[in-house]
């Protein structure tokens, strides 16, 4: 409804208002005329108050649902925050198989009990017990953390539905947890969990960038990724099939992310002077500068710096062990050139010796080797003269033994040819009584039939007769 028209339903009802509570009966000359007079002063008086209030609604109003949004994004933030400091303390105790497993075991209990994307207080509650805590009795942790997921509860129901969207905690629980990634990947993170890992609305891109840019400037960021759709749009030359289509996949979604505007202004490392130092190298992304709440990008500079420390500590254990292994490694060469020194020390000594020794043998091994060749050349001839003869007894028995493998062959070939020939004459004499009875059958047939003709004619004759 527009203001006109509200203004003027709101005095419609107030002249209606007034003019009942004036009694018919005094509406004559001088108390018509009072009436008149105050109802008129008072009808402007009520017109000009609503009138600015209805104005004052209509200029606060945006401005105070912006910052109910800005408050509402630090509140949720710091609440998820301190679950997970309640959940996982400092996290030394906890494996990064043991957090995926949580996770896993969160998400498979909020899709059991909530499949529509909305789940109550009790329902949240008993699935972050469960998957935090198992099945055991109640300490005074668990108190505090129930308190907790109290709070966390009150931060995401903001209207007081008692209901809100599982999906959404889940992100934000996921990015506590891991908060290292880049926006980029956060962002792609947020369309998986928030929105729909298959197809989801344009319009619904703003409940996707509510967690990870300021309700302030969330329309900026909004219009920018318009445009990036629609260029996005514009390249898959899909302008005439779906003119009025808005849907958004995953795959589109990364090429908005991965346009040359977004890209190059959003996604580049910032310019600050912050965290830039040789020691501590921390990277902040433009987007994650400009976008971010303070909780936010507090929790992100100081995960990314506790990284690089440990990085740094990596490096810096890493150089001791190089600077020691190259000590003892100079150390075993200064020990190895010694023993190198005595082994050949030593080996020259042993080859002498042992040349001695050679030459000793090689006048032995001459005389061994002239008496074999003798040898060998005598038992050679004496061997050849016994395998002649054994070759020739082996040839005579190999041609007794074909001659008399032949006259078999023949003899059992012969025998089946025969009984071949015999089989082969049975068959063809029943296939040729076979159709020679059947020859005789079709003719029996045809005569059978031809006198049953002649004998319908005949009878017919004798009727007509």
């Amino acid at each position: 409804m527009s203001p006109g028209k509200r203004d003027a339903l709101v005095s419609r009802e107030a002249k209606s208002t007034i003019q009942k509570s004036v009694p018919q009966n005094l509406m004559s000359n001088k108390g018509e005329q009072y009436y008149k007079v105050r109802y008129d002063w008072e009808f402007s008086k009520f017109l000009t108050s609503s009138k600015s209030a209805l104005s004052k609604i209509h200029k606060e109003y945006p401005n105070d649902c912006v910052a109910r949004d800005v408050s509402a994004q630090e509140k949720i933030w710091r609440s998820v925050i301190h679950l997970q400091r309640v959940i996982f303390g400092n996290g030394d105790a906890w494996s990064e198989y043991r957090r995926s497993k949580l996770l896993r075991d969160l998400h498979d209990s909020f899709f059991q009990l909530t499949t529509k994307r909305f789940i109550s207080r009790s329902n949240f509650e008993c699935c972050l017990l469960k998957a935090s805590c198992g099945y055991r009795h109640r300490t005074a942790k668990d108190e505090k953390l129930v308190i907790v997921l109290d709070t966390v509860y009150n931060s995401f129901d903001v209207l007081s539905k008692e209901a809100f969207d599982w999906r959404r905690f889940l992100f934000y629980f996921h990015f506590v947890l891991d908060p290292r990634k880049s926006a980029k990947d956060q962002l792609l993170s947020a369309f998986s969990k928030i929105g729909s890992k298959s197809c989801t609305d344009l319009q619904d891109l703003s409940l996707i960038l509510f967690p990870l840019v300021k309700a302030d400037i969330a329309k900026d960021v909004q219009c920018v990724l318009d445009e990036a759709w629609a260029q996005v749009k514009a390249s898959q030359q899909e302008m005439d099939e779906n003119l009025g289509s808005t849907k958004l996949t995953m795959k589109k979604f990364q090429q908005m992310l991965e346009v040359k505007d977004v890209d190059g202004s959003f996604f580049d490392q910032s310019k600050s002077a912050w965290g830039k130092g040789r020691i501590f190298p921390v990277y902040i992304y433009q987007w994650e500068e400009a976008f971010y709440n303070k909780t936010l990008l507090r929790l992100v500079k100081s995960s990314r710096r506790e990284e690089t420390i440990k990085d740094k500590l990596v490096r810096d254990n890493s150089r001791t062990k190089l600077y020691a292994w190259r000590q003892w490694l100079d150390f075993a060469k200064y020990q190895s050139s010694l023993r190198t020194t005595l082994k050949t020390l030593n080996c020259r000594m042993e080859l002498r010796r042992k040349f001695r020794g050679l030459m000793a043998f090689s006048q032995w091994a001459a005389n061994q080797h002239a008496a074999l060749e003798i040898q060998r050349v005598g038992r050679g001839f004496l061997g050849r003269t016994v395998a002649r003869n054994c070759l020739v007894i082996y040839l005579s028995a190999t041609m007794i033994q074909t001659h008399s493998r032949m006259y078999l062959a023949k003899v059992k070939l012969n025998e089946l040819s025969s009984r071949y020939y015999c089989a082969i004459v049975e068959v063809q004499r029943n296939i040729r009584g076979a159709l020679g009875r059947r020859l005789a059958f079709r003719k029996l047939m045809t005569l059978v039939e031809q006198e049953h003709l002649n004998n319908i004619k005949e009878r017919e004759r004798l009727e007509m007769e």
